[in-house]
């Protein structure tokens, strides 16, 4: 079940009140995830189908919380100083506290199904994971943000990068995974996938349309 809020003071009214009788520690993550819930049905088996259990009705927003991480498609390097940084936008607009910045300072070796890049939150790798004997570098999760949002407004992942210069790279190299207010994943699409939304604006720079994947 997906709880709709009409306006932004609702929201607002609704996360004072929780707050306030929540008291104080993990009291108030408590409820703060009560508030909530994630709205994507988790579709591992259907990973290109949008994410059914988000109910958008005309005119009417609904707060939902995502996070959108970048992940290896197949096995490849990232060079000292690569860098990728991510954000959300809608209607053309940053969405708050969305940016998220994933920095190498060393090479790195990426198997495919391993996170590059994620949103919300700043994550620099300083060392190789082989050298220490841990496991393959897989960076920090996305931290998932709340998204209001109406219907007909469209909500764009933003990338600016030194790791891939044009759409091509991007295509062959990438999944863009979508998870939801646990951080676990609800859907998966390979950006190789034909007629997925991906603007070129410049080297390196390149906006991709998400909005079917966030329901309907």
């Amino acid at each position: 079940m997906v709880e709709v809020f009409r306006t932004r003071a609702a929201v607002r009214s609704r996360l004072t009140g929780f707050l306030e009788g929540a008291g104080a520690g993990h009291q108030v993550a408590v409820q703060l995830r009560r508030l909530v819930t994630p709205g994507l049905a988790r579709e591992y088996d259907n990973p290109g189908k949008p994410c059914s259990a988000i109910r958008l009705e005309p005119g009417v927003k609904a707060a939902v919380k995502i996070g959108v991480e970048l992940v290896a498609q197949r096995a490849q390097t990232l060079a000292p100083g690569a860098y990728i940084e991510t954000w959300l936008t809608l209607n053309e607009k940053t969405i708050e506290k969305s940016s998220g910045r994933d920095e190498y300072l060393v090479s790195t070796f990426l198997v495919p199904g391993r996170r590059m890049a994620a949103t919300a939150r700043l994550n620099i790798s300083q060392f190789t994971f082989s050298d220490r004997g841990l496991s393959p570098l897989q960076v920090r999760p996305a931290w998932p943000i709340y998204l209001l949002r109406q219907k007909n407004e469209s909500v764009y992942l933003q990338v600016k990068t030194n790791v891939f210069n044009d759409p091509g790279e991007l295509r062959q190299r990438v999944t863009l995974r979508i998870v939801g207010a646990d951080g676990r994943p609800v859907v998966e699409i390979p950006l190789s996938r034909p007629r997925l939304e991906i603007n070129w604006l410049g080297v390196g720079r390149f906006s991709i349309n998400i909005t079917p994947f966030l329901g309907s």
